[in-house]
């Protein structure tokens, strides 16, 4: 006996799958023909199947492109890429890979304020586990046809949302690594000043330092900080802070009017330090 549904079923919003949920359908809506997948013609599963794959995939672009987008914009914002990008990996991070929290209805991460609804939240950890971490085949199988009552184009399903993460999540990974390589090789192009630093140990760590504390728009009070970090951690040679001064000029383009180095601690200052190199003395 031929199977009495097709393709043409499917996509037209006749028929809907028994893999598909039907959570969506607003109220006073009947829940179209639920079909189980021996039902439909055989050559049309592959066809369905592969349309599926087509509006997850879309619909995981349209998600991670928010979030690269977001990302872009508090970047321009941020003092420092790398915090930022930490951040954002121990958040997702979190999110896709801790252990479910049992306080329905809602779900709150420990890393910020981000609230899940928690059977939204169950369906983000149920995707990690078979499609994520064990690579189960068929992950779309829940995606209805776009003409399908049960189809809603503002509603992010939780698969989707995972897989979204998921792959921001590698973004920030390897952002993060082009990051950290881009800044080696700025510091092994540069000859360190060993007029300066007591050694090239103290150099590329110094520079390490000026390239997070210290933006085009710097006060003096910004480098007299730093002038004082180095000092209180032996990364300077015995001098006068004049030639410091001079060191900023040279290397920096760096004019600090007159000769006196302000002794001005600034509390964004010192977080940022705590956050980006916790072991350095800044009292």
């Amino acid at each position: 006996m031929t199977p009495p549904y097709t393709f043409d079923n499917w996509i037209n919003g006749e028929i809907c799958l028994l893999s598909s949920s039907t959570g969506l359908l607003l109220k006073g809506e009947k829940i179209p023909i639920q079909a189980r997948w021996a039902e439909i013609k055989r050559s049309d599963v592959v066809k369905i199947r592969q349309k599926q794959k087509e509006i997850f995939e879309c619909s995981v672009k349209l998600k991670l492109d928010k979030l690269i987008k977001q990302f872009d914009s508090n970047s321009k914002n941020t003092k420092s890429i790398e915090a930022l990008l930490n951040r954002l990996i121990i958040k997702f991070d979190e999110i896709l890979y801790d252990g479910l929290q049992d306080n329905k209805p809602y779900v709150t991460l420990k890393t910020d304020s981000t609230v899940f609804e928690y059977n939204h939240y169950v369906g983000i950890k149920n995707y990690v586990s078979n499609y994520i971490l064990l690579s189960k085949r068929n992950k779309s199988v829940f995606i209805h046809a776009t003409s399908c009552k049960l189809y809603h184009l503002d509603f992010v399903y939780p698969q989707v949302e995972a897989e979204a993460y998921f792959r921001f999540l590698t973004w920030l990974k390897e952002k993060k690594l082009n990051l950290n390589n881009q800044e080696e090789v700025i510091i092994n192009k540069k000859n360190w000043r060993d007029d300066i630093f007591k050694d090239e140990q103290h150099y590329k760590k110094g520079l390490e330092i000026i390239a997070k504390l210290v933006d085009n728009k710097a006060q003096v009070s910004t480098h007299s900080f730093v002038y004082h970090v180095f000092r209180k951690n032996n990364f300077l040679k015995d001098f006068k802070h004049k030639v410091y001064i001079q060191f900023l000029a040279d290397e920096y383009s760096v004019k600090i009017k007159g000769v006196k180095i302000s002794s001005k601690k600034p509390a964004y200052l010192v977080d940022c330090l705590k956050l980006e190199f916790p072991g350095l003395d800044y009292h």
